[in-house]
């Protein structure tokens, strides 16, 4: 699904918001201090580059009609980085569909799945509870456990753990009636978990 472009890196944005391998990254650029195997992994990368290797193309989603010929980087950080550092002006890119930040968000939560610097397993838990609590929208929220474990890579069981840790969280602040049960209940569920979206990590929930 897209379609591949080679696109100038001066037109990418990127947003520690769409970068999924650490949820609680204040700022992109502090995962290269952060890891050893990040650095050897963008090292390997430039090491491509360099000698003329064909690298997967990057996922991005095109930013706002406001935004002008833009795009938000939502898969490919470690490509992208490597071909910033050796000062390349360009990057094979695949337009996902969808357009503006709320489109980017949701395609970022599906992102690293089969190539690049895989996730961990508690890279992977961050990045569902993430994509779970968008505030923006709900795409995620309206999955059922099993569509959500394929979309974001999750077992069932977290899924889950996370969704019963929302539901307790709505019983004690009074919104969500325990008796509660089926439909009902997970419309509740949902109304309540729309309105107040988790803040913290997973870790700290």
């Amino acid at each position: 699904m897209g379609r591949h472009q080679s696109i100038p890196l001066s037109h990418i944005i990127t947003s520690p918001r769409l970068q999924n391998r650490n949820a609680a990254a204040p700022c992109l650029r502090q995962k290269l201090t952060h890891s050893q195997a990040t650095i050897e992994h963008l090292d390997t990368l430039k090491l491509a580059i360099k000698r003329g290797e064909r690298l997967p193309p990057v996922s991005v989603v095109r930013a706002e009609p406001e935004r002008g010929e833009r795009f938000y980087l939502v898969d490919g950080f470690h490509r992208f980085w490597a071909h910033e550092h050796l000062k390349r002006e360009t990057i094979e890119a695949t337009i996902l569909d969808g357009c503006g930040l709320v489109d980017a968000l949701i395609a970022s939560g599906k992102a690293n799945q089969n190539h690049g610097l895989r996730l961990t397993k508690d890279e992977r838990v961050e990045n569902a509870w993430r994509s779970l609590n968008l505030p923006e929208t709900d795409y995620y929220r309206r999955m059922n456990k099993t569509e959500a474990e394929a979309a974001l890579g999750v077992d069932r069981e977290t899924i889950k753990k996370m969704r019963q840790k929302v539901r307790q969280r709505g019983i004690a602040a009074g919104s969500i009636d325990p008796a509660l049960t089926g439909k009902a209940a997970e419309a509740a569920l949902l109304e309540y978990w729309n309105e107040n979206p988790a803040l913290e990590t997973w870790r700290l929930a």
